[in-house]
């Protein structure tokens, strides 16, 4: 607590200080909202933080002075102009440590939660917006701290040490000082809560006093309320919906917030680093000892993390697949039979057939709920001839970018054929599709009305003949059905339940009828099959290649 008093004695006193790091705060919120806004949120992380070190590093000797309670420059205080390349080594160098650093830091805290909800069965928890954005945040909030590392490079390097020298130090203090390393770490996630915590109430006060249409609460995480304002520059980039008063406020936090953040670290870093000529952690060329520290160190970080990262790559995860025990009451036979379908990895098919029976329409879809995959391909003028277009999703790939309303966080396009005309997108499309109604016009679970009309040693076939109830399963609009000008021919609906696996097996709809009005005569006329088979696996089709790093990279995030 003494540490944080006099950082804070010396961040209220000093104020070149206080000048520089508001100057670089405002500086890295606007460059990096630019490059949010102008390119990707994923640029802004991945940007160095050039101007932070250059800036802080500037102010070292004044920090020095002041913790000394000198008010003279230190003798072997260096221009920083002439530290600017190693200033900038340090920033390049450092930002790939805190970046490998969060993200690690991120798998290992972000897989065994998310195992977590899965084993809980609260899979239905992790949206596709949740999805995309944890990893950003939380790789993030992960490089913010792991900073606290290569901030001892940073002030070596003020110092007069270069950057190399810097980042040895800073690595071999991590190992040898493994306390004071794990307190600054612990600061740093203290100061990064408390920040955003600020952000928080000044986005959601300026939201309260906005007016106006777009005074309206911030939609981007909505299922997590408060939180949603925390990263409200987020929301900002990704949707928009946000008054001026909570950027104004916002802003003001971000900027002073920041400011008062960098000041404290710097002054606590400071405070723990000698200068060049003295001795650091026992030694300035690390020993044996410290050096197999780091390897062990570094050696059982990467078991971890590749741990965590195999069991995300490899879709290990509770799933309950196994099928409910079917009841007696035929509509809770069928909702139950549906829903096993629903919950197993399957493939659906539907046909539409002419008077002739000849097919006019198909369809194939099949979703790998194991290995998270969904393929569907559609013929619009008769049978599937295995020449369709094929439309595939995954947790890492997209083939209708155009349709992915987080457009941000496309990792990039790419075509699938010599044409140019087929683009997919890196992005995890597949958790749209894991809980949506994609199998279009069947019987839904809640469809009512059946009746058992078949049974046999493997198979049950139910059936419906309510009209409106027929007519629900193809339209929504169906109330022209109970019309007393309507003319209803046939209407029928059968379903069979494979009674060995609980699950749908086939079906077939039938709906002729004729509808007058204002002396015209409107004429329905649908036939309907359906096809169902279950623990299946969906392939890759060959046309999207092989796996690209970007998608690699989604498949590993989302979790």
């Amino acid at each position: 607590m003494s540490a944080l008093l006099d950082a804070l004695r010396v961040t209220v006193r000093s104020e070149r200080l206080g000048t520089a790091v508001v100057i670089v705060a405002v500086l890295e919120t606007l460059v990096r909202v630019g490059l949010a806004v102008a390119i990707s949120p994923v640029a802004s992380l991945l940007l160095p933080p050039l101007i932070a070190v250059v800036g802080l590093a500037s102010v070292v000797p004044v920090v020095r002075n002041a913790m000394d309670g000198s008010d003279e420059t230190p003798a072997q205080n260096v221009a920083v102009r002439r530290r600017l390349p190693s200033l900038v080594g340090v920033a390049v160098g450092g930002h790939a440590l805190a970046l490998a650093g969060g993200a690690a830091l991120f798998l290992l805290v972000d897989t065994p939660i998310r195992y977590g909800l899965y084993w809980a069965g609260r899979g239905d928890l992790l949206t596709t917006t949740v999805i995309v954005i944890t990893p950003l945040i939380g790789v993030t909030v992960g490089m913010l701290v792991m900073w606290a590392i290569p901030a001892i490079a940073v002030v070596r390097v003020a110092d007069g040490d270069s950057w190399v020298q810097g980042l040895r130090t800073a690595l071999v203090t991590t190992v040898t000082r493994p306390r004071a390393i794990g307190g600054a770490i612990c600061r740093q996630l203290v100061f990064v809560a408390v920040f955003n915590v600020a952000v928080g109430v000044g986005a959601r006060i300026g939201s309260e006093l906005g007016s106006g249409p777009q005074s309206g609460p911030i939609h981007y995480l909505p299922q997590f309320e408060f939180i949603e304002y925390m990263y409200f520059p987020l929301a900002l980039v990704f949707e928009g919906l946000i008054s001026i008063y909570s950027i104004v406020l916002g802003g003001l936090v971000v900027v002073f917030g920041g400011a008062l953040w960098l000041a404290l670290s710097l002054a606590l870093t400071v405070r723990s680093v000698p200068v060049s000529e003295e001795s650091f952690s026992g030694a300035l060329i690390p020993t044996k000892t410290s050096v197999a520290r780091l390897a062990l160190a570094i050696l059982l970080g990467t078991a971890l993390v590749g741990a965590a990262g195999a069991v995300r790559m490899g879709e290990v995860r509770p799933m309950d697949t196994s099928p409910e025990p079917l009841p007696d009451d035929p509509d809770a036979l069928y909702a139950t039979a549906w829903e096993n379908t629903d919950r197993a990895s399957h493939e659906y098919q539907i046909a539409s057939l002419n008077g002739d029976n000849e097919v006019t329409y198909a369809t194939m879809m099949r979703i790998d709920r194991d290995d998270r995959q969904f393929v569907s391909r559609t013929n619009p003028k008769g049978e599937l001839t295995g020449d369709e277009s094929t439309w595939y999703v995954s947790t890492g790939l997209t083939s209708s970018p155009q349709s992915v309303y987080l457009k941000e966080a496309i990792f990039g396009t790419r075509s699938i054929d010599e044409g140019q005309v087929r683009r997919v997108g890196h992005f995890p499309s597949y958790f749209d599709w894991e809980e949506g109604d994609f199998r279009l016009n069947e019987p839904s679970g809640d469809a009512t009305g059946w009746t058992i009309v078949n049974e046999s040693a493997e198979t049950v076939t139910l059936e419906m003949t309510d009209p409106k109830a027929v007519s629900a399963v193809l339209s929504s609009s169906n109330d022209w059905i109970e019309s007393e000008e309507v003319d209803i021919r046939e209407s029928w609906a059968r379903m069979t339940i494979d009674t060995e696996r609980n699950t749908l097996s086939e079906g077939e709809v039938r709906l002729n009828a004729t509808k007058y009005e204002d002396g015209e005569a409107t004429v329905y006329d649908v036939h309907t099959t359906y096809q169902y088979d279950v623990d299946i696996e969906a392939d890759r089709p060959s046309e999207f290649g092989t796996p690209r790093p970007e998608e690699l990279l989604w498949r590993l995030f989302a979790y």
